[in-house]
């Protein structure tokens, strides 16, 4: 059952973790495994709070690349943004300058959502998460990707643990086409749910 939630989760599939997930509760309530993958799954919903307690439960340590430390640092970040919902999306952001972007960023979302499951056949049922960002050192903090590689690859927007995180074009000295950023993460995220993963990264980015 392990193998199976695992399997689940590296395939984007958090909806097939979460019901392997109840049969290991009736198994082994208590265990520290269980309290680990609970983790990562209240992770890929967004629950911040709730994943901190169940690593902190599975007693991870609190290093560099940790489940924990990843939890913590992305509850810390995100603490206190609003929300805003589209049929398909929910944007996460700070209060001030950045809410001008939102009815954008969801409109293309939407477009973009339109015409991928046209062309797929595909589109997650659920709502997708975007947290918009005010750094590249707030990516750093709730992305698996160090600070150093961010600004050595020029990074700017990342699609991993079932949302989109994207940072603000104020944090660019001329901003940066952050429609179409959009557009390409979201694209991603589609791809990798409807090919549970398997397809490699040089054909996701058209090399």
């Amino acid at each position: 059952r392990v193998q199976n939630v695992e399997a689940h989760l590296n395939d984007w599939d958090v909806e097939g973790a979460k019901a392997d997930l109840q049969g290991l509760r009736a198994i082994a309530p208590d265990s520290a495994t269980l309290a680990l993958l609970e983790g990562r799954v209240a992770l890929e919903e967004g629950r911040y709070d709730d994943a901190v307690k169940a690593f902190e439960a599975a007693e991870l340590e609190d290093e560099p690349q940790s489940w924990l430390r990843l939890a913590k640092e992305t509850r810390g970040v995100t603490q206190g943004f609003q929300k805003a919902e589209s049929a398909h999306f929910i944007v996460f952001f700070a209060k001030g300058k950045d809410e001008v972007l939102v009815p954008w960023a969801l409109e293309a979302l939407e477009a973009q959502r339109a015409a991928l499951e046209q062309d797929l056949g595909f589109a997650p049922p659920e709502k997708t998460r975007v947290e918009l960002l005010g750094s590249t050192r707030d990516l750093a903090k709730v992305s698996t990707l160090s600070l150093e590689a961010i600004k050595t690859t020029g990074t700017i927007a990342i699609c991993k643990f079932n949302k989109l995180m994207v940072t603000s074009p104020r944090a660019a000295v001329r901003g940066y086409d952050w429609l179409d950023t959009l557009a390409h993460e979201y694209t991603h995220l589609v791809v990798s749910r409807k090919s549970r993963n398997t397809v490699p990264i040089w054909l996701h980015e058209g090399y």
